[in-house]
């Protein structure tokens, strides 16, 4: 089995529940980006880059399991695994919440904010705070 399409953690393709799909995809994505990421930080700190901050009393990021996915160019290899086991990638990423706080403006704008400098490789970080 593949392991970007492992049918949950601990569980066999018939026995995973939805959310146990989802969660094993993003076990497996997390994965390849934290050696991405750290490389990254590694880079970073050799070059002494300064970084840019931001505080917001809310982030509307929406999902990112399907945007990481794609960012690593791996639609087509996870859809083609998940479909070897029966199931529909499109139904994997409905399991994700949304993480999106507040009501939009604010958090839609942070990030955006984010979005940009990551587009332009500038070293940028959000900092959020959590409330209920």
């Amino acid at each position: 089995m593949h392991p970007v399409a492992a049918p949950g953690p601990g569980r066999e393709p018939d026995r995973a529940r939805a959310y146990g799909k989802y969660h094993s995809l993003a076990l497996a994505v997390r994965r390849l980006l934290m050696g991405d990421w750290l490389r990254t930080e590694q880079a970073y700190r050799d070059q002494g880059a300064k970084r840019v901050t931001y505080l917001s009393l809310e982030f509307l990021a929406g999902r990112a399991l399907q945007n990481a996915v794609l960012n690593l160019d791996l639609e087509d290899e996870a859809r083609e695994a998940f479909r070897g086991l029966g199931m529909v990638l499109e139904d994997v990423y409905g399991q994700e919440h949304d993480a999106g706080l507040g009501n939009g403006g604010l958090g839609r704008l942070a990030a955006c904010f984010l979005d940009s400098p990551a587009a332009q490789g500038f070293p940028a970080c959000g900092y959020g705070i959590r409330y209920e």
